[in-house]
């Protein structure tokens, strides 16, 4: 199963979290994602605090088809990365993104496959952002809401995912079992196809932290081509 985001006003928030203050250190976040339609900027995930712009992170797909990463810290760009080359995305094709820091390095990976990326503000030794705020998936600030599916939506802290485990990731579709560093990992499998997604803290976290999810303005349960391992009862 997967969460379908209408691209109008859908999207799911996670409380804040020390999980998700990755001060200098390695992170990677890995999830996949379907597009009805991939006109406009779209916001993978990110945090922010008012005003919006002074602090703030988010992953991204632009408007001219590039992913993007930033981070501000008190107004000041930390870090701006963006693909070189526009990406050939369609609608109604599954991908695997994949963001990693490594040290002093960004990197993107489509589907397996790492990027070329423009580095526009290195992140070099930068801390990223402490957020007090909450932590949104399929949006970080309106109107750039995901259009489309997303499942497996994964966060790691401390770690960077090499690329032959990224790559395991992408051709297992799921069934692998790298959990060092998980901190978040949200299935998107806790209703049949069709269904709503509505409940406070019903987009189940299987890392063991107790993130769980909170869905905004009902997105819907729809039916995935990749199955993957079932969430803990």
């Amino acid at each position: 199963m997967a969460l379908e985001f209408d691209g109008i006003n859908d999207y799911l928030t996670v409380p804040n979290s020390n999980d998700w203050a990755f001060g200098s250190g390695n992170f990677t976040i890995s999830f996949w994602v379907k597009f009805n339609d991939y006109s406009g900027r779209q916001d993978f995930l990110g945090q922010y605090v008012a005003p919006e712009w002074e602090n703030q992170w988010n992953f991204q797909k632009s408007v001219d088809n590039k992913l993007v990463f930033i981070n501000y810290v008190g107004g000041v760009e930390k870090a701006n990365y963006e693909m070189t080359d526009a990406w050939p995305v369609n609608v109604d094709q599954w991908y695997h993104l994949v963001l990693v820091r490594n040290t002093t390095s960004i990197l993107f990976y489509i589907d397996g496959i790492s990027q070329t990326l423009t580095e526009i503000t290195a992140i070099s030794t930068n801390a990223m952002i402490d957020v007090a705020g909450v932590l949104k998936i399929a949006l970080q600030a309106s109107p750039n809401f995901v259009n489309g599916s997303m499942y497996d939506f994964r966060i790691y802290k401390g770690i960077a995912l090499s690329l032959q485990k990224i790559q395991s990731i992408y051709h297992s579709r799921g069934s692998d079992n790298i959990v060092n560093g998980l901190v978040g990992r949200w299935l998107m499998n806790e209703k049949p196809d069709g269904s709503t997604a509505t409940v406070a803290s019903s987009v189940i976290d299987i890392s063991g932290n107790g993130n769980h999810g909170t869905p905004a303005n009902s997105p819907v349960y729809r039916a995935a081509p990749i199955k993957l391992i079932r969430r803990p009862r």
